[in-house]
């Protein structure tokens, strides 16, 4: 197994966030909508965030799509995700399924410890 990734208290934060938010609850995983309320932090410090997760290479980022009334939107790589059946999609992405029986949890449960939502985050390390 791979050195787990390093990340600050303010990457924890995001990223559980990001595991609490409304769209991480319908089934297709870790998701979330950027800038629509969903972050305990205050938008410059999550676009930095965003930053430095992506040159980690622990979260995705899909740009906003204004012609569409689309914001932007992160998730974390599936190889910081534990939950169940591993699958590629067609554009050769994996994906993991949910595991709602081995990590159900409710809206208050730590994603980095108990999981939430059929999943939980690994192979990461928060530093002090």
């Amino acid at each position: 197994m791979a050195e787990p990734v390093k990340i600050t208290k303010l990457e924890r934060q995001l990223l559980c966030d990001l595991a609490q938010s409304d769209h991480s609850s319908d089934g297709h995983g870790f998701t979330m909508w950027v800038g629509v309320g969903y972050e305990s932090l205050p938008m410059r410090q999550v676009r930095a965030l965003i930053t430095t997760l992506r040159e980690k290479g622990v979260i995705h980022y899909s740009p906003p799509d204004p012609r569409n009334d689309e914001k932007a939107h992160i998730g974390p790589r599936a190889e910081f995700i534990e939950g169940g059946e591993r699958k590629t999609n067609k554009w050769g992405s994996e994906w993991v399924e949910p595991d709602h029986e081995k990590f159900g949890g409710d809206w208050n449960s730590d994603p980095f410890t108990d999981g939430i939502h059929g999943f939980r985050y690994m192979n990461l390390e928060v530093i002090q």
